[in-house]
């Protein structure tokens, strides 16, 4: 009877040890083996992403976002940035302590849909001490806003410094970068320094300002001529403007080029004077072959009867100038500042390209 005892116990823990190592899902020998599977599907909302698990036979979930960020959630939700580039996130789901695994990695696209705007200028290359304008030339979305890389916030902004300037517009997102535009600023040249009023220049002949004149780039003149030699056919009122990589200097100081004749005739030709009236009268007549404006030339007289020669710098000697007058002509000059009523020498005199030419000393 005992034998028959003992039997029954043996088979019925043999019958349950089987039916343990029957029933062992981990055991991939068992019939109750289950096999695991991660999967996931992402539910994408702007960039927060909810991840709903569709894993199977799992028993531990392990997230990886691709960001440095993980989770142990079952289904988390996650707030991302941004970015062009996709997110890689891998889910590691396991059970039987860790022995049985399965992953999956998905790429996640959490990518602005604000589109970018379009930028433009008229003018991309300035002058020191100017500026240009920038604007949009596609707007950016309704709700959203512009930024630009200097970070003003209206469509349209005034730059003076060079840089390359881009935009974006923000709105729940902000977009990708606009085209960008390159401004450059060039120096200004230095103002061209002339000090004189005036230069003589022989008819026929060239003028020429040293070519230190401009620091940097060309010179031009205020009658649109370039260079730095001029040979004039009037005499005219010029100034001078230095140009380099589009950038105009200020200007200079206005100055007369006077057109000197090259060979001038003299003749002195009369005097009165009117003791009653104490005025005095010089008549000459001034010739040359040509038809110009002549600044230098007149009468010049001194007290005192004389042969010897007298000119313009000479002691005693007072000069009477004609101006700017057209010449080739006999010129009658009054003077009524009590002259003697006798010893008045005079001549008339003209200054040509030799320096300063005189009639013939007449006496009264």
């Amino acid at each position: 009877m005992k034998n028959i005892k003992y039997t029954i116990l043996v088979l019925a823990l043999l019958f349950f040890s089987c039916s343990k190592e029957f029933l062992n899902d981990c055991d991939q020998e068992s019939p109750a083996f289950k096999t695991i599977t991660a999967d996931f599907t992402p539910i994408i909302n702007n960039n927060i992403v909810t991840f709903k698990n569709n894993s199977v036979n799992a028993e531990s979930y392990s997230w990886e976002f691709g960001d440095g960020t993980t989770s142990k959630v079952f289904d988390p939700t996650k707030p991302f940035v941004y970015r062009d580039t996709p997110y890689s996130v891998k889910l590691t789901v396991s059970r039987c302590g860790g022995e049985r695994q399965s992953s999956i990695s998905k790429n996640i696209d959490v990518k602005c849909t604000t589109r970018a705007p379009e930028i433009e200028t008229d003018k991309r290359i300035i002058c020191a001490g100017e500026s240009t304008i920038l604007k949009l030339k596609t707007n950016c979305a309704s709700g959203s806003t512009v930024k630009w890389s200097n970070g003003a916030l209206t469509n349209t902004i005034t730059v003076n410094s060079a840089g390359t300037y881009t935009a974006q517009c923000v709105a729940n997102c902000t977009s990708v970068v606009s085209n960008a535009i390159e401004v450059t600023v060039n120096p200004k040249p230095n103002q061209p320094n002339i000090t004189a009023s005036s230069f003589d220049v022989c008819e026929g002949s060239t003028f020429s300002l040293p070519n230190t004149i401009c620091n940097v780039g060309t010179l031009i003149w205020n009658d649109g001529t370039t260079g730095l030699s001029k040979t004039p056919n009037t005499t005219s009122i010029y100034s001078v403007t230095c140009s380099s990589n589009g950038c105009v200097s200020q200007s200079s100081g206005a100055f007369t080029l006077r057109i000197l004749p090259s060979k001038a005739t003299v003749f002195t030709l009369d005097g009165v004077i009117n003791p009653f009236a104490q005025i005095m009268t010089f008549k000459g007549s001034i010739d040359y072959k040509a038809n110009h404006i002549v600044e230098d030339h007149g009468f010049i007289y001194k007290t005192g009867l004389t042969d010897t020669p007298f000119k313009i710098g000479d002691e005693g000697v007072t000069t009477i100038s004609l101006g700017s007058r057209q010449v080739s002509a006999v010129y009658t000059f009054n003077i009524s500042s009590k002259p003697p009523a006798k010893n008045i020498s005079f001549i008339a005199y003209i200054k040509d390209c030799s320096g300063y030419k005189y009639g013939t000393i007449k006496k009264l």
